[in-house]
Parts: C-alpha cells; structure tokens; sequence
C-alpha cells in the first residue's frame, strides 16, 4: 500500500504564487523601463523596478525560511503552532518597506544635494539594513516614524529631516538600466552608484 500524499501546505501554494506574479510585474516593468526615452518616465519607472525587485526578493526570501521551519519542525517530530507567515502579512511588510524607501529616497535627495556618490552609496546602504528590518516580526507595528529616524541615524543622515520627510519633494535622481546589465552584483554599492544620475 502506497504511503499517503503529505497535506497541501496552502500558504506554501500561495507563496509560490506570489513570486511568479512578482517575477511577470518585474520583467513587465523592465521592458517598459528599457524602452523609456524621457528622464522623468525613466526615473519614475526606476523607482517601481527598485521597489517590485524588492517584492520579489522578500517573497523568495519568505518562501525560503518557511521551507527552512518546516524542516526544523519536520526534524524535531513536534506539532508546532502554524508558522506565522500568512500572505496579507506579507503585503503589509511590502507596503511598510515601500513607505519606508520613499521616505528615506526624499531625505537622501534633500541632504545629499545631487552628490550622486553619495546618493547611490547612501541608498544601497539602507536597501541591505532594510533586508534585514523586514525579518523582524514587529516590522509592520513599529511606528513609522521612529523607523524613518532610526534609518537616519544609522545612515548618517540629517535627523531633524526624519519628521518631516512628508513635505520634501520626491526624489529627482534617474536610474539608468544599461549600466545593469553589465554589473552581476546588482545590490552592491558600485552598481547602485553606476546606476543612479541626477536628473536635475
């Protein structure tokens, strides 16, 4: 007699899932962004590539240590409490990680004063810390602000720019595809400082 097929793990399913769509948004939005003439489309499209990337990796990571767990419960032979991993927690850490580039993206340009060094280091930077915010469980609940003031403080950033990210402008810098393609390390701080430009 055959053994019985292991439950349908639904979250598991569902993760898998997300990062397929993730992937299609991402090579959606690369086409369009490769395409692009105009500075300002170019730098808007930047932006939603940055951030969709992120989403992509958030959910391969969260479908990584999910896989991780149930192994470790798998190995203990315990009944553990459902991992807490359902998807909407998920969208909700996307969205906090979002607000919290745009957020961090306004301080940069307010302080950095078009030093696009300084921008593209600055902002690499802050994308390897938010990585590893994300992991927190609290990440979501932690007032918003005082995680804007703690990045700032970490990055060396103006702090009394921290309350007031909400009235400066949107980030004027432009991302520039080409200079991708040719740098496989696409998180490092060379290809962040090559990919970045100051649009004026």
């Amino acid at each position: 007699m055959s053994a019985p097929a292991p439950p349908i793990d639904r979250d598991a399913e569902l993760l898998a899932r997300a990062a397929e769509l993730d992937m299609q948004a991402v090579e959606k939005v690369h086409a369009k962004l490769m395409a692009a003439e105009e500075t300002a489309e170019i730098a808007e499209l930047g932006r939603t590539y940055q951030r969709m990337t992120r989403s992509l990796r958030q959910t391969i990571a969260l479908k990584s240590r999910r896989a991780r767990e149930a192994a470790v419960t798998a190995s203990h032979q315990a009944v553990a409490q459902p991992l807490k991993l359902p998807i909407i927690e998920g969208f909700a850490t996307d969205d906090r990680a979002m607000v919290l580039q745009d957020a961090i993206e306004r301080i940069v340009e307010k302080s950095c004063l078009g030093d696009v060094n300084r921008i593209a280091t600055t902002l690499a930077r802050f994308d390897d810390e938010l990585d590893d915010w994300v992991e927190a469980e609290d990440f979501v609940d932690e007032d918003l602000d005082a995680q804007v003031l703690r990045a700032c403080q970490v990055l060396g950033l103006p702090e009394e720019l921290a309350p007031l990210w909400r009235k400066l402008p949107r980030p004027t810098f432009s991302y520039d595809p080409a200079s991708l393609e040719d740098e496989p390390d696409l998180d490092g701080p060379s290809a962040a400082a090559a990919a970045y430009s100051d649009s004026g």
